[in-house]
């Protein structure tokens, strides 16, 4: 990169030389032209070298300037995109009680070259003791089945759940088309007895939205709007779920039977509607991203550099790649504790407020993806100038090591998955997505800054939005193609 900028600078400095002794031919032979001081030929190769230098660094300074801009209000540029997948939780056949797993339950894989891949699921898990048995699509009149069976011994009422959570699996044209009817369509929901009996009324409801259904970390400072954005950039898949509701009112009528149909009317197909199958309609599944809590290897801090690099502990580097760090603290050999440290634009920085501040900066990968991470104590002469060791608490993903996993590869249960409990993954991880560091971060500030204050609810602005939320189409000419037809489809 800097052979760019001292060969620009040597250019220059000869075509104005050139320029210069056409104005003056008394002064040509100072001027490095062919035949002229060898000497002088240094002098100006000595000037290229030093005038890139420092056309280097001020071209370094936009980055940390922009950079500090973006990670204080739309951090999300600067953070790798984990790979995501679909995995689907199965209870034991004994299994009579609800099973409950929360949101950010841990599943690992299989290992890939010595390092087992961790995920993390996005949604709470209810594991009723039912199966679906059937769905039928109909179409005169148009109208989704679902056929339920509960386990011997168990009923509605017994398993204590108001609402049961379907994922729409499969091809994108069949899934896509079934969250259409589900949350477009459908006119009335119902549930009742497949032996008879009167039907009791259900509602749908899509899942994904909500604040605590994010699949990704997204900062407070920025708009929700955004988040879903992003996420439906990412991983569309994320949102192939709807939630049907009202069990728990419906229980009582339906009594101890263990046999039901769910029965939603729609208004209309969608058109070209394809077939649907008992494939495309899956209980007990949560979307999981490759992210997980990891340690840095620790950082003696002392007066003799400006920053540390931040690299995660573990064999081999190239397994872990950094998304954010989330907890900093410095501990001096004989003091009685650690001092915790925070971002330093996010911080109170009043003489009692407590606790140090750094800085993070992110430059291109020596690894050749990516960033890495370096950290500055920006004051450490609060700390009396001692040596200190940092401890840093840390986001990060398995890089490009889910793509090796195939169907099925993910389901290594850890403790925070109930006995008898297995686990598989139903999708294939999507590519991770490092972050360009390098590239037109600071074009991309300015358009947020352009259309955070201009209206989205012109054509325009809105496809600007968009442009600015893809991030997966960034290097990748399949997905810009996509994403812009795509874009270009929204005509009003």
């Amino acid at each position: 990169m800097f052979n760019q900028y001292y060969q620009d600078e040597l250019l220059f400095l000869r075509d104005l030389g050139r320029e210069f002794a056409k104005a003056n031919p008394e002064s040509a032979k100072y001027l490095g032209e062919p035949g002229a001081d060898p000497d002088v030929e240094r002098l100006l190769e000595g000037v290229a070298f030093l005038a890139g230098r420092i056309r280097q660094k001020l071209d370094d300074e936009l980055p940390e300037l922009t950079h500090a801009l973006i990670d204080r209000f739309w951090p999300h540029y600067l953070r790798p995109l984990p790979a995501m997948a679909v995995v689907q939780f199965t209870p034991s056949a004994q299994t009579r009680d609800t099973l409950r797993l929360s949101a950010g339950t841990r599943v690992d894989s299989i290992a890939v070259q010595g390092t087992a891949c961790r995920f993390r699921t996005a949604y709470a898990v209810e594991l009723a003791p039912l199966r679906l048995e059937r769905v039928e699509l109909e179409r005169e009149p148009a109208r989704l089945r679902l056929g339920l069976r509960l386990k011997d011994g168990a009923s509605l009422g017994r398993c204590g759940i108001d609402r049961l959570r379907l994922h729409l699996a499969g091809e994108a044209t069949v899934s896509r088309a079934l969250h259409a009817c589900l949350c477009r369509y459908a006119s009335r929901v119902s549930i009742a007895s497949a032996i008879g009996g009167p039907a009791q009324a259900l509602t749908v409801s899509p899942v994904g939205f909500a604040a605590d259904e994010s699949l990704l970390p997204f900062p407070g400072t920025s708009s929700t709007g955004y988040r879903v954005l992003t996420e439906y950039f990412a991983y569309p898949g994320k949102f192939m779920f709807v939630d049907l509701v009202g069990l728990a009112a419906a229980a009582p009528a339906l009594g101890d039977a263990n046999e039901l149909t769910v029965t939603i009317e729609l208004e209309r197909l969608p058109a070209r509607m394809p077939p649907v199958s008992l494939a495309n309609v899956v209980l007990g599944c949560a979307p999981a991203l490759n992210l997980f809590a990891h340690e840095a290897d620790p950082i003696a801090v002392d007066q003799r550099q400006s920053e540390y690099r931040v690299r995660p502990s573990g064999n081999d580097p190239a397994h872990y790649e950094i998304h954010s760090l989330t907890a900093v603290q410095g501990l001096v050999r004989g003091s009685a504790g650690a001092r915790s440290y925070r971002p330093m634009l996010h911080v109170d920085r009043g003489p009692d407020a407590g606790h140090g501040s750094y800085h993070e900066r992110r430059r291109p990968s020596v690894l050749g993806s990516g960033a890495d991470h370096y950290l500055s104590v920006t004051d450490r002469d609060a700390g009396g100038g001692a040596a200190e060791t940092m401890s840093v608490s840390l986001l990060c993903t398995n890089r490009d090591l889910p793509a090796a996993l195939a169907l099925g590869d993910l389901r290594v249960p850890t403790a925070d998955v109930p006995a008898g409990v297995t686990v598989r993954n139903l999708t294939l991880p999507t590519a991770s997505v490092s972050p360009a560091v390098a590239s037109d971060l600071h074009w991309r500030l300015l358009a947020h800054l352009n259309v955070t204050y201009s209206s989205a609810a012109d054509l325009e602005s809105l496809r600007a939005i968009l442009d600015l939320y893809d991030l997966r189409d960034a290097g990748d000419r399949a997905a810009e193609r996509s994403h812009q037809r795509r874009r270009d489809a929204i005509l009003a």
